[in-house]
Order: structure tokens, then C-alpha cells, then sequence
């Protein structure tokens, strides 16, 4: 039972930091594209931040009891990633053939009107 309270705890941590994370990122935002929506975004960030902080801080297991190595599967395969790669590299190349041969219908449609 200790083991499964030590995982639960070690995923409380794992979510509260990347929660931490997506606060900065949203803090970062306004400040790039925004300037004007720091001032009544930061403080409410900023307490966010804080009360995540806080609660990881508070949640920390000072006896660091040892948790048992998971053995998960990698969800993303080289074949699948492969595929993909196949399948836009063909949505690339039909669309830019497809663009030039509508541009040069087009430019030759253009000349034909103003004759």
C-alpha cells in the first residue's frame, strides 16, 4: 500500500510541475504578443504559480520512499512516425504541384481577359 500511496504522490508532484510550467508559458504569451494584457494577466498567474508551488512544497516526501521503475511501452513506433512522415511529404509535393500548375492557369486566364 505505501508503494501505491508513494506513485500517487510522485504523479501529484509530476502534474503540479507541468501545471507550473503551462502558468509560465501562459505568462510568457501576453508579455510576446500582448504587452498590453500583462498587467491583469500577471498577478492572477503569478498567484497560480505561487499556490502550485505551495502545494508541492507541502506534498514532498521527505522519506523519498524508493517507487518501483515502470515499465511502460514508447508510444510512438518508428513505423508509424515513418508513415507519417511518407504521407505529408506526398501532401507537400501534390500541393506544390498543384499550385504551380493553377498559377500558370491563372496567368494564362489573366492574359486571355485583357486581350
Amino acid at each position: 500500500m505505501r508503494i501505491a500511496e508513494a506513485q500517487l504522490a510522485k504523479t501529484v508532484e509530476v502534474v503540479l510541475l507541468t501545471r507550473i510550467a503551462m502558468f509560465v508559458r501562459n505568462l510568457a504569451i501576453p508579455f510576446f504578443f500582448a504587452p498590453l494584457a500583462i498587467a491583469s494577466a500577471f498577478w492572477p498567474i503569478v498567484v497560480m504559480i505561487a499556490s502550485a508551488g505551495v502545494i508541492l512544497w507541502r506534498k514532498r516526501d521527505p522519506a523519498k520512499t524508493p517507487i518501483p521503475e515502470l515499465k511502460l511501452p514508447l508510444p510512438v513506433s518508428l513505423r508509424h512516425v515513418l508513415r507519417f512522415g511518407l504521407i505529408f511529404l506526398a501532401i507537400q509535393v501534390f500541393s506544390t504541384l498543384a499550385e504551380r500548375h493553377t498559377g500558370r492557369f491563372h496567368r494564362e486566364l489573366y492574359r486571355w481577359t485583357r486581350k
